[in-house]
């Protein structure tokens, strides 16, 4: 019961993410709206996730997981490359 409540509730954070990453990706050369402390905390809370996705044996969970690390990372490159424009 527990992994699949990690999984529902990875499943809709990357549906979320994922409306944001493609307007992240459009608009990559103005992100000041995102926080890089915020992407941070993001990415900090999404390892807590895939942890708790691989002792409860949550496969989309950890999937998931791992794929919004790489948006959150893809987001804080595109911050620090166009932001010091």
């Amino acid at each position: 019961m527990i992994a699949l409540l990690l999984d529902v509730g990875n499943t809709i954070f990357f549906m979320s993410s994922l409306k944001q990453m493609i307007t992240a990706y459009q608009n990559r050369r103005n992100l000041q709206g995102l926080s890089s402390k915020m992407l941070m905390g993001y990415i900090c809370s999404t390892i807590c996730f895939i942890g708790a996705g691989v002792l409860s044996r949550a496969p989309l969970t950890v999937m998931f997981g791992i794929l919004n690390i790489g948006f959150f990372l893809s987001q804080l490159f595109w911050k620090r490359k166009y932001g010091k424009r």
